[in-house]
């Protein structure tokens, strides 16, 4: 599996809200921002069920190369 090949659940299937998901990147994206962090991928799941994933800002600041879904 690949973070290309990933799948998206329901969110509200697994019981989360899609509003607060989508707080969690706009909490990651004002740490990246403001240059408390280089960038964040973030990945949340209930039962094996993927409803959330996401990548922000940068890998590497020197270069600019960006945050990808499978940066470790």
């Amino acid at each position: 599996m690949t973070a290309s090949t990933i799948s998206l659940a329901d969110p509200t299937a697994l019981g989360f809200s899609p509003a607060r998901l989508d707080r969690l990147h706009a909490l990651a994206s004002a740490y990246v921002d403001a240059g408390k962090l280089a960038g964040t991928v973030m990945l949340v799941a209930r039962r094996g069920e993927i409803a959330h994933f996401s990548a922000y800002g940068q890998r590497d600041v020197e270069s600019g190369t960006p945050m990808e879904l499978d940066t470790i």
